[in-house]
């Protein structure tokens, strides 16, 4: 099956497993299933990859204060250094030239996270 990132929403959807590895330039995802917009149904246990970028940027949003409700004005933006952490489940997604932006929920903290993946090559496996 030939599938597109263009044509397969990821938002809430389980993702299995989660690798990233900056060194390698590689991004890993496996999900228990997707959705595929032609089709208007889902595919399962689909992988997708993310690879040989130029550049990544990885931010997680911190509260400033405990009381922080929805307002992003209330958080700091802080650029990832030492620590990728990863996706609990991913809430958008864009893709534009090679270009990819990926944010959601952290695995690990539960804050809202972004990846910017610029000039990347990207591969689904079904």
């Amino acid at each position: 099956m030939n599938v597109s990132i263009n044509n397969i929403e990821i938002a809430d959807c389980c993702i299995i497993s989660n690798t990233v590895d900056v060194e390698n330039k590689v991004i890993e995802f496996t999900f228990e299933e997707v959705y595929e917009v032609n089709t208007k149904g889902s595919i399962p246990n689909i992988k997708l990859i993310i690879y040989d970028w130029q550049n990544f940027t990885a931010y997680k949003y911190i509260p400033k204060t405990l009381d922080h409700k929805t307002d992003l004005n209330l958080f700091d933006k802080r650029l990832f250094t030492n620590h990728i952490e990863h996706f609990h489940v991913i809430q958008r997604k864009s893709f534009f030239n090679g270009d990819i932006t990926l944010e959601g929920f952290s695995l690990e903290s539960s804050q809202w996270i972004i990846y910017e993946i610029h000039q990347a090559k990207i591969s689904i496996v079904t």
